[in-house]
């Protein structure tokens, strides 16, 4: 919550918060939230994915439609991890669960987790769990009323931590200009490859963050990085503290976060916020929970 109350204070905007007392599914929370939604369209987005599409190009295509909604799709090779969905032009004309087993050959559509939607749909949502995936979009396929907009930049479902490092990777990798890259999160070039040295930062800080594109590296605003520091495909969160002689790679290190010397973080860890790793520990390919303590 804290960090969402930064992000406000940051760009300017508001953010208002919808709380369930149990789950309601993917569906469920647009009920909760009707009376913003209104009268009104809107956009729904997952979270857990990478794209560079333009939001307003889908916008302006969903408001040249005759549709009521608009989901995002993708061609994939692999649609076992996936829905897939059915189109004749740009009208969805039905879909399929994520096969376990598909004849014939790729590409196939997938659902890519972003859509624009009329007020209208709120008709198709009771205030309970519910699915949109299942239970709301095919109604408004068998209606009609439903299209795709096909996308084809670069797209990643990053719910998995060692697909969240891949997504990290492709975001450096697509955007057009270091410059760009940069002024996105307010952050500061590493140039000097892998190795962090405090001399190059006063008292080892870096207040804006870093981006180490040829690493693969994101390292967060206010994090205090110690000497002989080797950092390889990984995210170190805000705040996080980084003592001398550590190894990070192929990990995610939360906010808040202590590496004391001569430690290893290795193998798709994730480190929880506030976790602190003592010195000469060795962690590899583990999950910790907030405040965790590793000797």
């Amino acid at each position: 919550m804290e960090e969402v109350e930064n992000y406000q204070e940051e760009f300017g905007i508001t953010i208002i918060y919808s709380k369930e007392d149990e789950p309601l599914g993917t569906a469920g929370p647009l009920a909760l939230a009707m009376s913003h939604l209104e009268g009104t369209s809107f956009f729904v987005l997952n979270s857990d994915i990478a794209c560079n599409v333009d939001l307003n190009e889908m916008k302006d295509d969903f408001m040249r439609s005759h549709a009521i909604g608009i989901i995002l799709t993708y061609e994939v090779e692999d649609p076992t991890r996936y829905g897939l969905i059915m189109t004749e032009g740009n009208q969805i004309k039905s879909f399929m669960e994520k096969p376990k087993k598909i004849e014939g050959s790729g590409p196939w559509l997938i659902n890519a987790g972003i859509y624009v939607l009329s007020h209208e749909v709120l008709r198709y949502i009771e205030l309970r769990e519910m699915s949109i995936e299942k239970e709301v979009f095919p109604k408004l396929a068998e209606a009609g009323v439903l299209h795709a907009f096909k996308f084809e930049g670069y797209w990643m479902d990053i719910g998995q931590p060692v697909d969240y490092l891949k997504g990290q990777q492709l975001a450096i990798e697509n955007m057009e200009t270091d410059d760009m890259l940069l002024n996105e999160i307010g952050a500061t070039p590493v140039s000097q490859g892998a190795q962090y040295e405090p001399s190059e930062k006063p008292n080892g800080n870096v207040n804006k963050g870093y981006i180490d594109r040829k690493n693969n590296v994101v390292i967060g605003r206010n994090v205090k990085i110690g000497s002989n520091v080797n950092l390889k495909d990984c995210t170190l969160f805000e705040n996080t503290v980084v003592e001398n002689n550590v190894t990070v790679e192929n990990s995610i290190v939360g906010w808040g976060s202590r590496l004391q010397k001569n430690c290893k973080i290795l193998d798709f860890c994730v480190l929880g916020e506030g976790t602190i790793v003592q010195e000469g520990s060795c962690l590899k390919g583990c999950r910790t929970e907030p405040n965790s303590k590793f000797e």
